[in-house]
Protein backbone atom coordinates (compact mmCIF):
# COMPACT_ATOMS: atom_id res chain seq x y z
CA UNK A 1 0.00 0.00 0.00
CA UNK A 2 1.63 2.95 -1.04
CA UNK A 3 1.10 6.54 1.79
CA UNK A 4 0.84 10.08 0.74
CA UNK A 5 2.50 12.36 3.99
CA UNK A 6 2.51 16.35 3.17
CA UNK A 7 5.06 18.39 4.54
CA UNK A 8 5.26 22.67 4.44
CA UNK A 9 7.82 24.78 5.01
CA UNK A 10 7.97 28.13 5.57
CA UNK A 11 11.21 30.22 5.07
CA UNK A 12 10.90 33.72 5.82
CA UNK A 13 13.29 36.58 5.91
CA UNK A 14 12.65 40.56 6.78
CA UNK A 15 14.81 43.32 4.75
CA UNK A 16 15.55 46.61 5.97
CA UNK A 17 16.94 49.13 4.31
CA UNK A 18 17.98 46.75 1.77
CA UNK A 19 19.51 44.12 4.01
CA UNK A 20 18.45 40.32 5.55
CA UNK A 21 17.84 41.64 9.38
CA UNK A 22 15.90 38.19 10.15
CA UNK A 23 16.06 34.92 8.69
CA UNK A 24 14.19 31.77 9.71
CA UNK A 25 12.42 28.28 8.45
CA UNK A 26 9.86 25.88 9.91
CA UNK A 27 7.26 23.69 9.40
CA UNK A 28 3.64 24.13 9.34
CA UNK A 29 0.85 21.50 10.33
CA UNK A 30 -1.74 21.35 7.96
CA UNK A 31 -5.48 21.46 9.54
CA UNK A 32 -8.48 18.92 8.61
CA UNK A 33 -10.36 21.19 6.34
CA UNK A 34 -6.86 21.76 4.33
CA UNK A 35 -7.04 17.57 3.83
CA UNK A 36 -10.93 17.54 3.07
CA UNK A 37 -9.84 20.62 0.22
CA UNK A 38 -7.37 18.00 -1.69
CA UNK A 39 -10.03 15.44 -1.43
CA UNK A 40 -12.28 17.66 -2.66
CA UNK A 41 -10.31 19.04 -5.73
CA UNK A 42 -8.56 15.74 -6.78
CA UNK A 43 -11.51 13.43 -6.41
CA UNK A 44 -14.25 15.54 -6.06
CA UNK A 45 -15.97 18.44 -7.54
CA UNK A 46 -14.45 21.10 -6.25
CA UNK A 47 -12.15 23.83 -8.34
CA UNK A 48 -8.87 24.22 -7.50
CA UNK A 49 -8.08 27.32 -5.08
CA UNK A 50 -5.80 30.04 -5.54
CA UNK A 51 -4.19 29.92 -1.81
CA UNK A 52 -2.80 33.47 0.13
CA UNK A 53 -0.66 34.03 2.92
CA UNK A 54 -1.62 35.50 5.78
CA UNK A 55 0.36 36.80 8.85
CA UNK A 56 -0.09 36.04 12.52
CA UNK A 57 0.43 38.23 15.68
CA UNK A 58 -1.10 36.40 18.39
CA UNK A 59 -0.51 32.30 18.93
CA UNK A 60 -1.72 30.61 22.27
CA UNK A 61 -2.42 27.75 20.41
CA UNK A 62 -2.91 26.31 17.00
CA UNK A 63 -5.11 23.21 16.18
CA UNK A 64 -5.77 21.18 13.07
CA UNK A 65 -9.46 21.87 13.44
CA UNK A 66 -9.21 25.65 13.06
CA UNK A 67 -10.85 26.86 10.84
CA UNK A 68 -10.95 30.63 8.95
CA UNK A 69 -14.34 30.95 10.74
CA UNK A 70 -12.68 29.80 14.30
CA UNK A 71 -9.41 29.99 15.73
CA UNK A 72 -9.29 30.80 19.13
CA UNK A 73 -5.65 30.09 19.82
CA UNK A 74 -4.79 32.70 17.23
CA UNK A 75 -5.07 36.34 15.85
CA UNK A 76 -4.33 37.57 12.56
CA UNK A 77 -2.27 40.45 11.94
CA UNK A 78 -2.92 43.29 9.58
CA UNK A 79 -1.07 46.38 9.78
CA UNK A 80 0.53 46.07 6.48
CA UNK A 81 0.57 48.52 3.33
CA UNK A 82 -0.74 45.53 0.79
CA UNK A 83 -4.68 46.03 0.62
CA UNK A 84 -5.22 41.46 1.13
CA UNK A 85 -3.61 39.05 1.87
CA UNK A 86 -0.42 38.12 -0.56
CA UNK A 87 -0.97 35.54 -3.45
CA UNK A 88 1.07 32.37 -2.85
CA UNK A 89 2.37 31.93 -6.76
CA UNK A 90 4.22 28.12 -7.30
CA UNK A 91 5.97 27.09 -10.13
CA UNK A 92 5.33 23.76 -11.80
CA UNK A 93 5.66 20.90 -9.02
CA UNK A 94 8.91 18.80 -9.28
CA UNK A 95 10.10 15.78 -7.63
CA UNK A 96 7.08 15.98 -5.40
CA UNK A 97 7.45 19.44 -4.36
CA UNK A 98 6.03 22.95 -5.00
CA UNK A 99 6.72 26.03 -3.91
CA UNK A 100 7.11 29.98 -5.09
CA UNK A 101 10.90 30.56 -6.17
CA UNK A 102 12.64 33.92 -5.33
CA UNK A 103 10.71 35.84 -8.43
CA UNK A 104 7.56 35.07 -6.58
CA UNK A 105 8.09 35.26 -2.79
CA UNK A 106 4.83 36.88 -1.23
CA UNK A 107 5.76 40.44 1.07
CA UNK A 108 3.96 42.17 2.92
CA UNK A 109 5.30 45.61 3.93
CA UNK A 110 4.85 46.29 7.83
CA UNK A 111 3.16 49.48 8.45
CA UNK A 112 2.71 49.85 12.07
CA UNK A 113 4.06 52.66 14.65
CA UNK A 114 4.43 49.87 17.50
CA UNK A 115 6.77 46.92 16.27
CA UNK A 116 4.69 44.00 16.23
CA UNK A 117 5.69 40.81 17.48
CA UNK A 118 4.62 37.77 14.65
CA UNK A 119 4.26 34.48 15.82
CA UNK A 120 3.30 32.67 12.73
CA UNK A 121 1.97 32.51 9.59
CA UNK A 122 -1.12 31.22 7.76
CA UNK A 123 -2.15 30.23 4.21
CA UNK A 124 -5.96 30.43 2.73
CA UNK A 125 -7.76 30.37 -0.21
CA UNK A 126 -9.29 33.94 0.76
CA UNK A 127 -7.43 36.80 0.49
CA UNK A 128 -9.57 39.33 2.34
CA UNK A 129 -7.11 40.92 4.78
CA UNK A 130 -8.67 40.25 8.32
CA UNK A 131 -11.63 37.89 6.58
CA UNK A 132 -13.39 34.70 8.42
CA UNK A 133 -14.43 32.75 5.27
CA UNK A 134 -13.08 30.39 2.93
CA UNK A 135 -10.36 27.02 3.53
CA UNK A 136 -7.74 27.71 6.15
CA UNK A 137 -5.23 25.10 4.69
CA UNK A 138 -2.18 25.55 7.32
CA UNK A 139 -0.87 27.15 10.13
CA UNK A 140 2.69 27.80 11.70
CA UNK A 141 4.40 29.10 14.25
CA UNK A 142 7.91 31.27 14.13
CA UNK A 143 10.19 29.36 16.45
CA UNK A 144 11.80 32.04 17.38
CA UNK A 145 9.08 35.30 16.61
CA UNK A 146 10.59 38.10 14.59
CA UNK A 147 9.88 41.99 15.99
CA UNK A 148 9.48 43.82 12.29
CA UNK A 149 9.29 47.67 12.77
CA UNK A 150 7.66 50.17 9.97
CA UNK A 151 9.03 49.96 6.65
CA UNK A 152 10.72 46.14 6.87
CA UNK A 153 9.70 43.83 4.13
CA UNK A 154 8.29 40.38 5.33
CA UNK A 155 8.86 37.99 2.41
CA UNK A 156 7.77 34.40 2.26
CA UNK A 157 8.45 31.67 0.65
CA UNK A 158 6.23 28.57 0.76
CA UNK A 159 7.14 24.25 -0.17
CA UNK A 160 4.73 21.63 -0.07
CA UNK A 161 6.85 18.44 -0.45
CA UNK A 162 5.06 14.92 -0.76
CA UNK A 163 6.34 12.01 0.82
Amino acid sequence: MDALSLEGVFKTQIIRDGRVVFKQSFNNGIVQTGYNNILDVMFGSASKPSWYCGLIETITTLSTSDTMASHSGWSEYTSYDEATREIWTPSAASNKLIENIAANYIEFTVNDATPPTLDGIFICDNNTKGGTTGVLWSTAAFTNPPTPVDDDIIQVQYIVKAY
